[in-house]
């Protein structure tokens, strides 16, 4: 488990965290204290806690606790106003603060549209000001608030670096500390889209259909955007749809390859239990394996070299674990591995076919003849070119339920029992031959379990991850999340990303927007009716913000190379495809990059390093 140095830390920061979930307000609208509203808005009422009016209180719009929470500050700073000033700045400071007032009054605030979470935003695009770029404004230095927007737009008082700010503050009377209390935060103004009607019943796994460009999904449902379907629809082109009529049973996973797509579980045809279904693109068809009549399969993946698929039964014949099997291209099944317990997810990789879920003991077989034991941590790995089967771990999740590769590390995310003693992993990373655990339930404000059950790259950042699962996120300062969150690997901050009212289970991208899959139907940080499917453009963050538009791609659509406006030759970029892959690097060529030809259609993330600042646009190859 996790050294005692890094139990004890993270013990503190728990600790921490649940001391202070109270501080923070899920929603406008939820009756909480005043002092959790305001603490919301601006995390400084920490420090000013006394001066916080007492009781419950809701809001009708998160408008109208900005209001109150700068109209409490400026009388407090009217009321307080050091009596060391000169004339000059107490004249200055009172009659900016009678300025604030009237600015809390109009409730003119500006929009936070680049990100998901709540941000200070000094100027937003449409020239709204935040409050204290106003009395800076009003003040007559307007030139003073046009260097910080350029460089400083979005952060806090306290990081803000343009020259002049400080001399501003001590002319006009006002402190940075009670700078910092000024400054509001914004919320995301749109963080889930609704799409369609949703289905009427959760949705568990997702694939991305790469040959057909959709979205296959599967759950427990007979309705898909209001029309009859059974456990099995398509999101294509901002459409729902159902595959076929759909699949009775249960269906744990779908998946395609060249003979079509196959659907994986307890499905029922006619009163009688397959573990696999194959749709032709009119009907579907029922497999069998032989002598494992009534088979349910829990997890399955497109076959390799000579196979047409790979999965994972339960059956009578092992009644405390499962059989792994391969159906070879000239359809004859073959049993590969005995564990037991149970597989959740199977993913190609690097080092080769991974099983993973909740298993410590694996017999593998050659032919029909026992070949190895292995003792194992709920993770498997079969070579890609031999018969030679392996284990790793020991930091994974007490059930691992997700794999993820991304380049030459491997993702793990699974759900953990909170436990005071130690931290257990959700999420770990095997790379350079080491399973590094990254997040335990000691991250999680949950103190029963916390699960991760999806991993996604995210390609507003290019380096960061988004996670969905079932679980708790209340950072140190912030807003309380559920079920959906980021999470940056070289950086180590962990944020949630809504507020939703069950859990994600499934994550994928389609057209560049990130599509969520799960149990939901309420996002409480805005939006309800998401009734199990949502989408987000993760690219919004970076590629929409004006201070990112000085350079436009063109032509874009691209086919075989690119021209990037106001980049210098010699410039580094890097292009990364969907799965967070790099897939071209160099250097510009008079603001040009050639040779194009090769990529695939899809969406692609231009990354470029101007003058020691990322610049990352976004494009899209025919």
């Amino acid at each position: 488990m996790i050294q005692l140095l890094a139990k004890v830390f993270f013990g503190t920061i728990f600790l921490l965290s649940i001391s202070s979930q109270n501080v923070y307000a899920q929603s406008h609208a939820v009756d909480n204290s005043y002092f959790n509203h305001l603490a919301e808005v601006n995390s400084q009422w920490n420090n000013h806690s006394d001066y916080s009016p007492v009781g419950l209180v809701s809001f009708e719009t998160d408008k109208d606790r900005i209001q109150l929470h700068l109209e409490l500050v400026s009388q407090t700073l009217i009321e307080n106003t050091p009596s060391t000033l000169t004339i000059e700045q107490r004249t200055n400071r009172l009659t900016l603060l009678d300025e604030l007032k009237e600015y809390a009054e109009n409730k003119v605030f500006p929009t936070n549209k680049y990100h998901l979470t709540r941000r200070p935003y000094f100027v937003d695009e449409d020239g709204v000001h935040c409050a204290v770029g106003y009395l800076i404004a009003q003040s007559g230095h307007t030139d003073l608030v046009a260097a910080i927007q350029k460089d400083y737009n979005y952060e806090y008082i306290k990081d803000i670096k343009t020259p002049g700010l400080l001399e501003w503050a001590v002319n006009y009377g006002f402190g940075v500390e009670e700078l910092k209390w000024i400054q509001p935060t914004y919320p995301p103004t749109t963080v889930l889209h609704t799409i369609s009607a949703g289905t009427n019943g959760p949705v568990n796994s997702f694939y991305a259909d790469n040959y057909d460009g959709r979205i296959i999904f599967s759950g427990d449902f007979d309705e898909v955007d209001g029309l009859p379907c059974i456990n099995i629809g398509i999101y294509d082109d901002d459409q729902l749809s159902c595959l076929g009529s759909g699949v009775e049973g249960i269906v744990h996973q779908v998946f395609r390859n060249l003979s079509g797509v196959h659907a994986v579980g307890a499905l029922d045809n006619g009163g009688t239990v397959y573990p696999v279904a194959s749709f032709d693109g009119s009907n579907w068809s029922y497999l069998s394996i032989p002598g494992r009549d009534g088979a349910v399969c829990t997890a399955a993946h497109p076959g390799g070299s000579g196979y047409k698929m790979e999965i994972a039964i339960s059956h009578s014949s092992v009644p405390n674990g499962q059989e792994i099997w391969y159906l070879s291209d000239a359809n004859v099944w073959e049993k590969k591995a005995e564990v037991d317990g149970i597989v959740l997810d199977i993913e190609p990789s690097g080092i080769g076919r991974i099983f993973a879920g909740h298993f410590s003991t694996v017999q593998t077989f050659v032919g029909a003849t026992l070949d190895t034991t292995l003792n194992v941590n709920n993770i498997l790995v079969k070579d890609n070119n031999t018969d030679y089967w392996f284990g790793f771990g020991p930091e994974v999740s007490d059930t691992v339920k997700v794999i993820k590769a991304f380049g030459q590390a491997i993702y793990f995310g699974g759900s953990a029992s909170f436990n005071w003693n130690y931290a257990t992993p959700c999420l770990s990373r095997y790379l350079n031959n080491t399973m590094q655990p990254l997040l335990t339930s000691w991250h999680f404000s949950d103190t029963i379990s916390s699960s991760i059950n999806a991993i996604e790259f995210d390609f507003s950042t290019g380096t960061d991850f988004i996670l969905g699962g079932d679980f708790i996120v209340q950072p140190m300062m912030g807003t309380q999340g559920r079920h959906l969150a980021k999470f940056g690997v070289a950086t180590n901050y962990f944020e949630p990303m809504s507020s939703l009212d069950n859990s994600v289970t499934s994550l994928g991208y389609l057209d560049g927007d990130l599509v969520i899959g799960g149990h939901f139907t309420t996002n409480y940080s805005g939006g309800a009716g998401l009734n199990h499917l949502a989408r987000v453009d993760p690219f919004a963050e970076l590629s929409e913000q004006p201070t990112q538009q000085e350079s436009l791609v063109f032509p874009n659509p691209f086919i075989d190379q690119i021209e990037v406006s106001g980049i210098a030759s010699g410039t580094n970029y890097s292009i990364i495809n969907q799965a967070g892959q790099i897939v071209s690097k160099g250097k510009f060529n008079d603001g040009k990059i050639l040779n194009l030809q090769a990529l695939p259609t899809g969406i692609y993330m231009l990354h470029m390093d101007v003058e020691g600042q990322k610049r990352v646009l976004k494009m899209m190859k025919e």
